[in-house]
């Protein structure tokens, strides 16, 4: 295992074993934090909006991400859900505005319940080969603004559909709520005429956790992708993470949240030593 595996591992160690406060986190539920995966027990629709700033760069007046999404899970703890993001950058330079629909994705949820106020959620979904990819400026588009949530970056492959499965051990502790999500996500097909598919599995591992203070939850995210690379299946050199904080308050059945995001090893290799911030908000109903 490399050296930046190793402090990632341990880094959500760290998450998963920080002690409890005394007042209940229960103004966010455990299941969703800004930019690890959503699946729990919880019925929600909700909308996203990230915006990626890259300093001194011609998209520095931002790349956006708008994204609608919702699941639905019966009491029995089965469930699916549906995401559809929009990718969009706005340029600095009197250029025009390119905007391009990402992959939407559709899968099945199951949320089991390990004890009071703990669960695990399984998820498995295809992302649908609808990502705009027919000219080099679509695919920009969307590589670029799906930063903004890491961890979906296969929706961003330009009309390809690639399998992704999930699982995820959440829940609240006095205090505090928490999350940390393992993941795979694999390419499998593309409708792009003259396109050839690298069938590299991006491993996900994910963690976060979330202090309560009184209606408000103040949450430390970390996400972390991990790209498997020749035919030993080694991890290579390309890995990639995000970290940053969120807050989020509930009253009643909604939930608006912000965040502000570092991308510390970034997919834009050339940008990644000039500054990639992510702004994020965002809000959810749930039944």
């Amino acid at each position: 295992m490399s050296r930046s595996v190793r402090w990632r591992v341990a880094l959500l160690s760290i998450l998963i074993a920080v002690p409890a406060g005394s007042d209940p986190a229960a103004a966010q539920p455990a299941g969703e934090f800004m930019t690890l995966d959503r699946a729990d027990h919880e019925s929600r629709a909700g909308l996203f909006f990230g915006l990626l700033h890259i300093e001194d760069s011609d998209v520095d007046e931002g790349a956006l991400r708008l994204e609608l999404h919702g699941q639905h899970v019966t009491p029995s703890g089965l469930g699916g859900y549906i995401a559809v993001p929009i990718h969009m950058i706005v340029l600095n330079d009197g250029g025009d505005d390119e905007t391009a629909l990402g992959g939407i994705e559709l899968g099945g949820v199951l949320a089991r319940g390990l004890g009071p106020g703990q669960e695990v959620a399984l998820r498995a979904g295809l992302v649908l080969p609808t990502a705009e990819g027919d000219d080099f400026q679509e695919f920009l588009v969307s590589l670029f603004a799906v930063q903004a949530r890491l961890t979906d970056i296969v929706q961003a492959i330009p009309e390809t559909s690639s399998l992704r499965l999930g699982g995820s051990l959440l829940g609240s502790v006095p205090g505090l709520v928490y999350r940390v999500d393992g993941g795979l996500d694999l390419p499998l097909f593309t409708t792009l005429e003259g396109a050839e598919i690298d069938h590299e599995p991006v491993v996900r591992l994910n963690g976060a956790v979330g202090l309560g203070l009184g209606l408000g939850t103040l949450a430390f995210e970390l996400v972390n992708l991990l790209v498997t690379e020749g035919e030993d299946g080694d991890f290579g050199d390309r890995s990639f993470t995000n970290a940053g904080v969120s807050l989020g308050v509930g009253l009643a059945s909604l939930r608006v949240q912000g965040g502000f995001f570092l991308s510390v090893d970034s997919v834009l290799e050339e940008d990644a030593d000039e500054g990639l911030i992510t702004f994020a908000a965002g809000a959810a109903t749930s039944w």
